[in-house]
């Protein structure tokens, strides 16, 4: 699709979401332990909301990184071709 995304960071965790979110790079979905013991939570505004409906989800990556085990899979997960061990 041509698409390229702005890429901030490559983050792991809920703790890392958070920061990420504190620094002003965009929402992010954590726990609400870990946004009350992060020490960043004067910094997050919480949005309030009564749950969270499904939603279409994208990925994208460069052709490159599909050599990576751990991207191939996600991309066969995807695409519904992952098969558990």
């Amino acid at each position: 699709m041509k698409i390229k995304p702005n890429i901030y960071a490559q983050v792991s965790g809920h703790e890392a979401i958070a920061s990420m979110v504190a620094l002003g790079c965009g929402i992010g979905i954590a726990p609400d332990v870990v946004i009350n013991n992060s020490p960043v939570k004067d910094k997050i505004q919480r949005l309030k909301v009564d749950s969270i409906k499904p939603f279409d989800l994208g990925i994208c990556c460069n052709r490159s990184r599909l050599n990576d085990p751990l991207v191939k899979a996600l991309w066969e997960l995807a695409e519904g071709k992952f098969i558990a061990p």
